[in-house]
């Protein structure tokens, strides 16, 4: 369950333990400085409980099913014949975090996709992992100031590509190796598409270079986000193949 979940369950320890016995109001001008609760007898309590649960119960049903939303599309992409009633769409809670994830394969690689929900307490985020083979440090970022911030920091790469230098930071350990392998015209034209019309927030190399990782930042807690799970799983592992053979 996420954090309102065990709210819920909180208040219901919280009704067992009410002395249904005096289930009265006393009236307003009896209320005892203080508390906002105090005066307002045990019945008013009693239903405020009850509302905050229905709150919780109704927003995690919401919530679960709007993640599944999300990841389902990349579920019948990377599984495109799944047994039947299966969806191979899971959902984990750690503490205030519900993750949910499907993994399958991308042609020969394989590969997983996880959104993470924080319960708002920060922007939700999608990865998108497909395995890969390459030695390189490599982080390549949307073009901001605090991308460029830590950049400053770290061992940025100027591509000489005015247009992708414009849409991209990028970080690296084998800058050389990898401004040739950026200038090559699909692997250019595949990172565009992403950082562009799939609105990616950065594309990494995991693991020691086995994995390719997207991220997609949901900043809208309350939104649907909606992905294009066939052409950034595809664009991925096209990807993933021109840094395996590097």
């Amino acid at each position: 369950m996420l954090l309102f979940g065990a709210l819920a369950l909180g208040s219901l320890l919280l009704l067992q333990l009410l002395p249904l016995e005096y289930f009265y109001v006393l009236p307003v001008s009896a209320r005892a400085p203080g508390s906002l609760f105090e005066g307002l007898g045990p019945a008013v309590r009693f239903w405020f409980w009850i509302g905050l649960l229905a709150i919780a119960l109704v927003r995690d049903y919401v919530v679960t099913r709007r993640d599944r939303s999300v990841v389902r599309p990349f579920a019948k992409a990377l599984n495109p014949q799944p047994l039947p009633g299966d969806d191979s769409v899971t959902q984990v809670s750690d503490e205030a975090v519900l993750s949910t994830s499907t993994s399958g394969s991308v042609s020969d690689r394989m590969a997983s996709v996880t959104f993470r929900d924080t319960a708002n307490r920060t922007p939700n985020v999608l990865r998108v992992d497909v395995s890969c083979n390459c030695p390189w440090v490599l982080e390549i970022c949307r073009n901001n100031f605090l991308a460029r911030l830590m950049a400053r920091a770290g061992a940025p790469v100027e591509i000489g590509d005015r247009e992708l230098d414009a849409v991209v930071v990028v970080q690296a350990d084998d800058a050389a190796a990898v401004r040739v392998w950026l200038r090559q015209p699909a692997v250019r034209n595949r990172l565009l598409s992403l950082f562009r019309q799939h609105k990616v927030e950065s594309v990494s190399l995991r693991d020691g270079g086995s994995v390719l990782r997207a991220e997609f930042v949901v900043h809208n807690p309350f939104a649907q986000p909606e992905f294009d799970a066939n052409a950034i799983t595809n664009t991925l592992r096209e990807l993933a193949e021109t840094l395996s053979q590097r």
